[in-house]
């Protein structure tokens, strides 16, 4: 009894150093955390000031940046719509430079320089409450400008444009749409009007890039959500044009097709999504789906005199499309198409040999990919470029002779291919007011359909047909020179007038790039 009397009391000297020591840490915890959250708003400020100031560079130099009042001000208004920070007010330094898009690496910009990049840095102090002193804490962020463009690469704007276009009427016949409303004003206002692609989705009822391009849609929902999107961004004239043009006949046309056949967004689709696609192409572009598959009987043919009337026949193969995204990942392609020429040949002759000459050419899609995007200012305008690559040509041949005392031939030669070419276009936007489009071509006709170095093959029958395979055996290499010397230039004006360039492609700015948006990338 007298030992556990003298233990009495013994739990309170333990108690008071245990306490002590949680109180200490809990203080220390305390500020520590206290410290760690004004980290944590330092970023969140630093990320929304970089972000910011980013979408006002607006294409300017160095100092016509630091020389804006403005532009001091737009950093106070985002520092004040982010206030609720721990700490003492936050001061944020602002860099402009540029950032490397292969090695990630910021670099500090020239005062003539138009930088690309703004890094943020948000430093604030917080005092400690339970022990003296305070701590000093920082972060940055670096907002680069993430550019888009929309292109379109082939010439099919240029054939739905032409009031005179056999390939228009055609259309316009087989799908009971009426295009040629437009008058050559009509035409331009559409070709200057954008919609925006964001805008469109929301108006098709779908929520980002990758359900705009998996919506099915008819060509009157495609081109009722258009005219929509017009009106509501101010464009009345441009919507009235086109629903004039459309009317309700397109509701008629039967099937749906997804718009990511005439719109590809590449992999930066978030970006894609900011810019505006222009109404004319992407009208064409859905056109051409609405007809896609189907063979088109132009009311078109080449006359050689004395030598050759040959009836033409085109057939789209695949719709082109409207590429928008960033430089490197956006890439459009041209419609492949398939021109069948078909008639009586050396009418000279016709009396005793009845020949007949088919060509069929098939062209491999042309396409083009975004290089470059150089934002300007509102006086110095854009500028994109696009590596476009014209398709291969390739050219079958079929002569047919009945001789009139008996027997025949027929000769086939191909298929013979003309080399693709390359080339790289830039396309250049002038500054506001305008809202003209720029477009290039990769120069040049179709010079040869391949037909001078192939070796043809004779089949025959009959004694005379016996005879007259041995003759043009030895004959025919020479001829298929003439004949590719005869019928080249007389193909190329025919296929001009239809806006289909065999030998070269067309590159046409289907919107203006958007140059305001950023991204976080450090």
């Amino acid at each position: 009894m007298r030992r556990l009397r003298d233990e009495e009391g013994s739990i309170l000297p333990m108690t008071v150093v245990i306490v002590a020591v949680v109180l200490t840490f809990s203080a220390f915890a305390v500020d520590l955390g206290l410290a760690r959250v004004a980290r944590q708003d330092m970023q969140s400020l630093s990320d929304a000031v970089a972000l910011d100031m980013a979408r006002k560079m607006n294409g300017r130099t160095v100092t016509q940046i630091e020389v804006d009042p403005a532009w001091e001000q737009a950093k106070e208004m985002t520092i004040a719509r982010n206030n609720a920070t721990v700490g003492a007010d936050p001061e944020v330094e602002l860099v402009l430079g540029f950032v490397d898009e292969a090695t990630g690496q910021f670099s500090e910009a020239a005062p003539g320089d138009r930088p690309n990049a703004v890094r943020a840095i948000a430093a604030t102090t917080v005092g400690f409450s339970f022990v003296q002193g305070e701590a000093e804490t920082s972060r940055s962020a670096i907002a680069r400008l993430d550019p888009a463009a929309c292109f379109s690469v082939g010439s099919f704007a240029a054939s739905l444009a032409s009031s005179d276009s056999p390939l228009l009427s055609l259309v316009n016949e087989a799908l009971g749409i009426n295009l040629t409303v437009l008058s050559a004003d009509g035409i331009a206002t559409l070709r200057e009007a954008e919609v925006p692609l964001l805008a469109l989705a929301s108006e098709l009822n779908v929520g980002g890039a990758e359900e705009l391009l998996d919506a099915d849609v008819t060509l009157g929902q495609f081109a009722a959500a258009l005219a929509t999107v017009l009106n509501q961004s101010g464009n009345t004239v441009a919507a009235e044009l086109l629903n004039s043009a459309i009317g309700s006949k397109v509701n008629a046309v039967p099937g749906t097709f997804k718009i990511g056949e005439i719109l590809d967004l590449g992999a930066g689709e978030g970006a894609a999504l900011d810019v505006g696609a222009n109404v004319l192409e992407l009208v064409g572009a859905g056109l051409l789906v609405a007809s896609q598959g189907n063979a088109v009987t132009l009311p078109a043919s080449i006359t050689i005199p004395l030598i050759a009337t040959l009836e033409v026949s085109l057939k789209i193969i695949e719709p082109p499309q409207i590429a928008c995204g960033r430089p490197g990942e956006a890439t459009a392609r041209a419609a492949q198409v398939e021109l069948s020429l078909d008639g009586e040949i050396l009418k000279v002759v016709s009396g005793v040999i009845n020949p007949r000459l088919s060509v069929d050419i098939g062209v491999a899609a042309a396409s083009g990919t975004l290089a470059s995007i150089e934002c300007g200012s509102s006086t110095t305008g854009h500028q994109i470029s696009v590596d476009a690559t014209s398709g291969l040509v390739t050219t079958d041949v079929e002569v047919a002779l009945r001789v009139l005392l008996g027997g025949s031939v027929k000769i086939e030669v191909g298929p013979g291919m003309a080399a693709q070419r390359d080339e790289s276009i830039p396309l250049v936007f002038e500054p506001p007011p305008s809202t003209a489009l720029p477009s290039g071509t990769i120069s040049g006709q179709l010079s040869s359909l391949g037909l001078a170095g192939l070796s043809p093959r004779v089949t025959t029958s009959g004694l005379i047909g016996g005879l007259l395979g041995g003759i043009l055996s030895g004959l025919l290499t020479p001829v298929l020179g003439a004949v590719d010397t005869l019928l080249t230039p007389a193909l190329n004006p025919i296929l001009k007038l239809l806006g289909v360039e065999l030998g070269g492609a067309e590159v046409v700015a289907a919107g203006r790039p958007s140059c305001d948006a950023p991204k976080l990338v450090g």
